[in-house]
């Protein structure tokens, strides 16, 4: 749950894990599981946070990139992972949360449902789309930087 977050506020993540771990804590039985509960109130939470900071953020348009705040990438030990999660960032936070829950937490379309309050499946495989789209991107880039200049960029 910390690093789902500390991919996403660059300051704060563990005041928000405390603040979800204490409504968990005290509410009833989740329906859906104990995981999923916690990733949707961290959605919501995440939400909340930055709304709080940058206005009126809407999560199926805006990317967390747009916001212009730095990191963490506690997820990324290589470059490779670095550049995964700069792509994510790139997209909308919907799509951002869809695919990390999905590839990263396993959580299944149905689950990532429950997350969203809505079906997934559909933008699901469209986030993939985008996501395989700007990596590809980014790979042409680091290649002409490549060529152009004769050092590795990107």
């Amino acid at each position: 749950l910390y690093t789902f977050l500390a991919s996403k506020v660059a300051q704060g993540a563990d005041a928000l894990c405390q603040q979800i771990f204490a409504e968990v804590r005290d509410g009833d039985e989740p329906a859906d599981g104990v995981r999923v509960r916690l990733f949707q109130l961290a959605r919501r939470s995440l939400l909340a946070h930055l709304r709080e900071r940058h206005g009126d953020f809407d999560p199926g348009q805006q990317a967390l990139a747009r916001l212009d705040q730095g990191v963490s990438e506690v997820m990324a030990v290589s470059d490779e992972q670095r550049q995964l999660t700069h792509a994510l960032r790139v997209l909308p936070l919907d799509d951002q949360v869809m695919l990390e829950l999905h590839y990263w937490e396993g959580l299944s379309s149905a689950e990532i449902g429950v997350v969203l309050g809505e079906p997934v499946e559909q933008r699901l495989a469209d986030a993939r789309h985008r996501l395989e789209v700007e990596l590809r991107a980014r790979h042409e880039r680091a290649d002409h930087t490549v060529d152009a200049g004769g050092t590795e960029g990107g």
